[in-house]
């Protein structure tokens, strides 16, 4: 647990310096030199992988072609470091050229996609996630994260105060009518899986996507308790919407949060999958203007319960 933690510290501090130097003109410099070097390190850490020959780790396919695609991340992020390149992104998502916490952001972004393409492209990601065992205490912890990662990531203790934290997350006791909104969005996902399913099991004669002993995160978490299914469930609808529909998507809009939100399941690395957790991630993202952040965080949770409760 200790090891999780430290693995997810170098990112927090970086976040808490882009936002502290935000303001301060004469130490920006220092955020681009501490993401200039992260990049480095996550460039060699490819090159190192890319030289590894055999099974280095379990459940791995091939680990020059990890290395690769980490070394082509690390290179695509050096991108964002050109003025060019993040004024052509100003004219389609909510950045500004000259924030360097903006830039450090698509970093965060890029990085995510190649790291979860480098991981699904190279392991089998069900095998490794049994392997590591992926616990209850492992899901709090990386669900934690996330909502450090969104409360740092938009300036708490550096460019803004709790009370303004939260109003930049949307986070708010949701009225009756918004609780009334995130039901009825969560049948409309149900009602978007069921669709895609019953498509799906006349074209090939069975749907995965009916089948929840299929759903690759109950493959991964195995036996699963009442308790485990709301600590599993609370987990993910609270960290995942924090950070994505509370912190990402006001940048990025909902396009491409859905694609970062889809891409981070790599357990579910197929076109169907990607495409329905795509949708259901913009159905999510128009959820958040009717009912806010704490609506599509009651929809995610009911969702993930229904899920987990119906194999217990």
């Amino acid at each position: 647990m200790a090891v999780e933690v430290l693995a997810f510290l170098p990112g927090l501090l970086l976040l808490v310096l882009a936002n502290y130097t935000e303001k301060r003109k004469e130490l920006r410099i220092l955020t681009q030199i501490f993401l200039g070097l992260s990049i480095v390190l996550v460039i060699l850490t490819g090159a190192a992988s890319a030289m590894l020959t055999g099974d280095e780790s379990p459940g791995l396919k091939n680990a020059p072609l990890y290395g690769y695609i980490i070394v082509l991340t690390g290179l695509a992020s050096l991108l964002f470091f050109l003025r060019p390149v993040r004024a052509a992104l100003a004219k389609v998502i909510n950045i500004r050229p000259d924030n360097w916490l903006h830039a450090t952001c698509l970093v965060f972004a890029m990085l995510l996609i190649g790291m979860s393409l480098a991981t699904a492209a190279a392991f089998d990601v069900i095998s490794l996630s049994k392997t590591a065992g992926t616990g209850p205490e492992s899901i709090v912890i990386q669900d934690a994260f996330f909502v450090l990662l969104a409360l740092f990531g938009v300036g708490w203790l550096t460019r803004r105060k709790w009370k303004a934290v939260l109003k930049r997350l949307d986070l708010r006791v949701p009225k009756p009518k918004e609780v009334g909104w995130s039901l009825v969005f969560l049948a409309l996902i149900f009602a978007v899986i069921i669709a895609i399913g019953l498509a799906e099991k006349a074209a090939k004669g069975g749907s995965n996507l009916l089948e929840t002993n299929e759903d690759p995160t109950i493959q991964i978490l195995g036996a699963i308790t009442v308790v485990t299914a709301i600590i599993y469930s609370l987990g993910a609808g609270i960290g995942e919407e924090i950070l994505f529909r509370g912190a990402a998507q006001p940048m990025f809009g909902i396009a491409l949060t859905s694609a970062l939100f889809a891409i981070m399941h790599i357990q579910y690395f197929d076109v169907l999958s990607m495409s329905m957790l795509f949708i259901i991630s913009v159905i999510l993202g128009y959820e958040r203007k009717f009912a806010g952040t704490v609506g599509c965080i009651i929809t995610h949770t009911l969702y993930n319960l229904i899920l987990f409760l119906s194999v217990v």
